[in-house]
């Protein structure tokens, strides 16, 4: 099974870009690519905490979430005509998924796409109130709030990035917090990451009825992995995934 044109395309370019990372460094603070930043995610129903971890990585308009806990990491990307798609790559078999505008959800418009580069969407983040900020320049975080009803959302964030660094949901016996743990902008190990997955063998989402027989779709298939495109998330088990990053 071969790798899609634009997949190679893109590896290519990425294998040039390691071969080139030497020279080049991030010169501010306030760039928001590359960018590699790790998020601990502690949810609490009453007296029951589970917490999690998620890696969001960004460069040259390619954006990956990164579940390193489920062994999976999504890849999005836009066209020039800002049609969105996105590649699940399952980390443990190596294998990749990948899905054409019309076959996902959740990025039709700059406001969804916002969602997936920032965590939080542009709307969600203009609704909030903002209640102070510190800092200044490169180092300016922005303190927001809102309330609706008996649900309570407090973020920090660093529009210079725009970037979250805390962000804190409550309601009722729920608490869902997320915390910035470590970032860097170290192109070499950014440029890694995505050229590592798009070596992994994919296959189009519409090409999945012409290989049923290949074991990793049809074991994809019988969990109930590939149903319907990629508006949820599942781990390579078919276990849905808590999205929590819709915001």
């Amino acid at each position: 099974m071969l790798l899609s044109q634009s997949t190679l395309f893109r590896s290519a370019l990425l294998s040039v870009l390691l071969l080139c990372s030497g020279a080049l460094s991030a010169a501010t603070d306030c760039i928001s690519e590359p960018l590699q930043a790790r998020y601990s995610i502690s949810t609490r129903h009453g007296d029951h905490t589970t917490t999690r971890a998620l890696e969001l990585l960004r460069y040259q308009g390619l954006v990956a979430h990164h579940f390193a806990d489920r062994h999976i990491t999504e890849v999005w990307e836009r066209n020039a005509t800002k049609q969105a798609r996105v590649t699940r790559h399952f980390d443990t078999a190596q294998r990749g998924i990948e899905y054409a505008s019309n076959e996902i959800g959740g990025a039709e418009n700059d406001d969804d796409w916002s969602s997936k580069v920032h965590l939080i969407s542009n709307s969600r983040l203009s609704s909030m109130t903002l209640t102070g900020s510190q800092g200044s320049g490169c180092k300016r975080v922005e303190h927001y709030h809102q309330q609706q009803g008996e649900r309570s959302v407090s973020l920090v964030w660093r529009p210079e990035q725009r970037l979250i660094q805390s962000l804190t949901i409550e309601q009722g016996d729920h608490r869902e917090h997320w915390q910035l743990e470590q970032q860097h902008r170290r192109l070499s190990d950014i440029a890694a990451f995505f050229k590592q997955r798009m070596d992994y063998q994919t296959t189009d989402y519409a090409d999945i009825g012409d290989n049923e027989s290949d074991p990793f779709l049809l074991k994809m298939i019988r969990l109930g992995f590939i149903k319907g495109g990629a508006s949820g998330m599942y781990d390579a088990e078919g276990h849905a995934l808590s999205g929590g990053h819709q915001h």
